[in-house]
């Protein structure tokens, strides 16, 4: 590993930080990051964090733990908005996927959802499509 003089902590197994990939943990402009990055194909690389539990802890409050078992959000969780018209192509990649519509016409539960409306309603795509929840 390197540290540079702009605060960042790079695990390439290289000694030129500006080739190679590997995970960084820097801090710049107010933000501190964790990222996985090939910085000769200039792209994000998948990041793994394994531990028995994943605590994120916003301002040190609690926040979202991660375990083997559940998913547990200590704050209200804010789901995606879209209007009808501009939610994803249901498919069954996305199948199970939760969302929420702004402009719901007159919902009813596990049904179509027509938008246009005034209606904020989260909604749940099947896979073949988006219906009310």
């Amino acid at each position: 590993g390197q540290l540079d003089t702009v605060g960042t902590l790079r695990a390439t197994g290289r000694t030129d930080p500006a080739a190679g990939a590997g995970t960084e943990i820097n801090y710049g402009s107010g933000v501190g990051r964790i990222l996985s990055y090939n910085r000769t194909g200039a792209a994000y690389t998948p990041l793994n964090l394994q531990a028995s539990t994943i605590d994120l802890q916003p301002g040190g409050a609690a926040g979202l733990l991660v375990s083997a078992t559940a998913i547990t959000a200590s704050l209200p969780v804010t789901l995606k908005s879209y209007t009808v018209a501009t939610l994803p192509a249901a498919t069954t990649a996305l199948k199970g996927a939760l969302a929420a519509v702004s402009d719901a016409t007159s919902p009813t539960y596990n049904a179509a959802l027509t938008g246009g409306g005034a209606v904020c309603v989260p909604v749940f795509c099947n896979g073949s499509a988006w219906v009310s929840h």
